[in-house]
């Protein structure tokens, strides 16, 4: 039987099969044509092509969720290599940015009057910390956040407060790692699940020296893994019955920062910040649940990338391994310092290694109002007032121009 015979033969037998069939065929073309239509606005500015989607309110999200820098590289080809698209995202109209080009220029000053960073920050404290309108006002008050970015920076980001907390850091891993084998046997291999194993560690380690002592326990770690496992949708106002987990976590969670038992093995940044911030106690322990998630939330899945990484390949986990040894066997303390860690080099490459490719955040904005963004060279695109701007510098980080092989984990790049 010849191909159009055959073809012919399962046309006649199908019926109504076939023509449903040519119909999808057609209407397929005819919906990515219209896709890509060029449409154009005020002073004949772009009018972005839209990704459509057959979801209502979800939209793209189920899309994206199968990798952010995906799904912006793939849309921007099939839109016939798009700079910028539109997609809906959990009911919100967002703006995507796949030319690294237009990443820096979004940001220039001339714009910064038309977008608004603080709008989505206050949503992300109403919706997913469940804080009251004037609780959010507190909050973001001008001299709550500068007194509080100075906290941080005594506290977390140098000098003799972060050798305190690296330090403790260290004595909580001596305590863990004999917990993670056998203690029966020394040479039997003990089996644990990476990313479960890489949370408890991380949050537990982390606690102690952020927020308190209190909370250094099985109960508050799975407490924290269920609230997390619903903030996006929290964020978006999805139905609750969807995060109902999620809900009763966050409960128990603010429950535990109210309780004495925390405030009595609390950190020195956090009695500091209760002893200074002009807030009230449910607005103090709304935002100290908001450092607990951005801690835990981002080094966590950093640290499981790393390490999976360096697991898989011999050759890095070698060097990484004997960089640490020789550094071990040189430091003048039971603990490594804070210059210690910096000698160790191959794992600093490793983890921004890992940040390159894995990193996951928007730096979202909300458009206040309609206008043209203006690229020179008759590249004018239409942003349209109450969308999201989405840039996200995982694009920067895959520009091959940038990086050689850019999809490509090199623990010493």
């Amino acid at each position: 039987m010849s191909g159009n015979s055959f073809m012919s033969a399962v046309w006649q037998n199908n019926g109504g099969m076939g023509v449903a069939l040519a119909t999808v065929a057609v209407a397929s073309v005819v919906f990515v044509q219209q896709s890509r239509r060029r449409r154009t606005g005020k002073d004949g500015a772009l009018i972005l092509p839209h990704v459509r989607s057959l979801l209502p309110y979800v939209g793209s999200a189920i899309d994206m969720g199968g990798g952010i820098n995906k799904f912006i590289r793939k849309h921007a080809a099939r839109l016939g290599g798009q700079p910028l698209f539109t997609a809906t995202i959990l009911g919100d109209k967002c703006v995507f940015i796949a030319d690294p080009e237009y990443l820096s220029f979004i940001f220039k000053s001339s714009l910064q009057k038309k977008l608004d960073s603080e709008t989505l920050q206050k949503q992300f404290m109403t919706n997913v910390m469940s804080a009251s309108p004037s609780e959010v006002d507190e909050i973001f008050d001008k001299d709550t956040l500068k007194k509080g970015s100075s906290h941080y920076h005594h506290y977390l980001f140098k000098g003799a407060e972060l050798e305190r907390s690296t330090r403790l850091v260290q004595e909580f891993f001596i305590k863990l790692i004999p917990t993670l084998v056998s203690t029966t046997d020394k040479d039997a291999w003990t089996r644990h699940d990476l990313f479960s194993m890489v949370v408890s560690a991380i949050f537990k380690a982390s606690m102690g020296p952020l927020l308190s002592g209190s909370v250094v326990s099985d109960e508050a770690m799975q407490g924290f893994r269920d609230f997390d496992v619903g903030v996006v949708m929290m964020f978006n106002e999805a139905p609750s019955l969807l995060y109902r987990k999620s809900l009763k976590a966050r409960a128990q969670l603010l429950k535990e920062m109210e309780s004495s038992a925390f405030w009595k093995e609390a950190s020195p940044l956090m009695k500091t910040r209760k002893e200074t911030l002009n807030v009230s106690k449910q607005s103090l322990y709304k935002a100290n649940l908001g450092i607990l998630w951005a801690s835990v939330g981002n080094s966590a899945p950093a640290t499981f990338w790393t390490l999976l990484h360096l697991i898989e390949d011999e050759t890095a986990w070698k060097a990484c391994r004997d960089q640490v040894e020789t550094i071990a066997a040189n430091r003048k303390d039971e603990f490594f310092s804070l210059d210690d860690l910096d000698e160790m080099t191959l794992l600093h490459s490793a983890f921004y290694e890992t940040l390159r490719i894995y990193q996951g955040n928007f730096t979202a904005r909300q458009v206040k109002e309609d206008f043209v963004l203006d690229m020179g060279s008759n590249k004018k695109y239409w942003i349209e007032a109450g969308s999201k701007l989405m840039p996200f510098w995982g694009i920067l980080h895959s520009d091959p121009h940038i990086f050689e092989n850019p999809d490509q984990f090199q623990y010493d790049r």
